[in-house]
């Protein structure tokens, strides 16, 4: 997989941008976190979440956050944007929120579910 070396601080991902950004960030990290351990890791172009495997990301824009969550299964919902299949058991699915409302009950089992598949334990169910 491709990818920059260096560090990078979560700030830097927010400079500039709206503060709702920052609100639909912090809301989808709590939904994230609240899921059990995980590691985020802020690099060149977008934010991370992991946990035996990536799961997740955010990608702050200026008025808005774009993002994705890997699942083991394509789920056909409005809130996604785009739905990219790499393989038999891995759906990227992409999502653009303007706000923390986005984020909801149902994306948060999306959110959970997306968890599990990191945690690759989407084989067990």
């Amino acid at each position: 997989m491709s990818h920059s070396c260096g560090r990078w601080d979560l700030e830097d991902h927010f400079r500039g941008k709206a503060s709702a950004v920052r609100d639909a960030f912090n809301r989808l990290r709590a939904l994230i976190e609240a899921c059990g351990p995980v590691e985020m890791i802020p690099q060149k172009t977008r934010i991370v979440f992991l946990t035996r495997m990536r799961f997740a990301a955010a990608m702050p824009r200026v008025a808005w956050l774009d993002g994705h969550l890997n699942l083991a299964r394509e789920i056909r919902d409005p809130r996604f944007t785009k739905v990219i299949r790499y393989g038999p058991a891995t759906y990227t699915h992409s999502f653009r929120a303007h706000d923390a409302s986005f984020f909801d009950t149902t994306f948060a089992a999306f959110v959970r579910e997306s968890y599990l598949r990191g945690r690759q334990e989407h084989r067990s169910t």
